[in-house]
Parts: C-alpha cells; sequence; structure tokens
C-alpha cells in the first residue's frame, strides 16, 4: 500500500509495468493520465471529464473546510490521482 504523493519513479516503474495494451488502450493512459487531478482541471469544471477530476472540487472543499480532518484513505484506487494531487497541497492531513 502507499501513502502520499506519487513519485515519478513510482509512477514510472507503474506505467512500465503495466504498459501492455487492455482492450486497444494502453493501462497507464486509462488509469493514470485520463484522471489526473492539477489546479487547471480543479478550477476548470470544462477540463473535469472523468470521475477523479470531477470530484476533485468536492474533495478540495471538504479538506479545505474540515480542519478535523486527518487522515483520508481511498479504499480500491489502484493508482489514487486524487490522494496524490491533494497530498501536495496539504501538510497536515495524510492521504
Amino acid at each position: 500500500m502507499h501513502s502520499g504523493a506519487l513519485s515519478k519513479e513510482l509512477v514510472k516503474s507503474w506505467t512500465v509495468d503495466n504498459a501492455e495494451n487492455r482492450g486497444g488502450e494502453k493501462v497507464y493512459d486509462r488509469k493514470i493520465r485520463h484522471e489526473l487531478v492539477d489546479q487547471e482541471v480543479l478550477e476548470n469544471k470544462g477540463k473535469q471529464r472523468y470521475l477523479y477530476q470531477r470530484i476533485s472540487p468536492f474533495v478540495d472543499n471538504l479538506l479545505s473546510s474540515d480542519n478535523n480532518i486527518r487522515n483520508v484513505m481511498h479504499i480500491g484506487g489502484r493508482v489514487d490521482t486524487l490522494s496524490a494531487f491533494f497530498q501536495k497541497n496539504t501538510e497536515t492531513k495524510n492521504l
């Protein structure tokens, strides 16, 4: 299990390990590239095309408005781009 922001090395190793095609699409494209969340996606509703991207404003609001939240776990996320993004933006919460 991984906690915290995804390092470039971890993403690279995951990409290499899962570079095969499944259903005509590389696993990296389906699981990471399409679900990336960054500041531009967070602020621009037109860029929020995929699930993690669409819920990112809700998560941002929840994390910034509730100081009692200290730990967040995404169960079932093979590569959790949402937690990776928000971990970089907070020092008081463990994602």
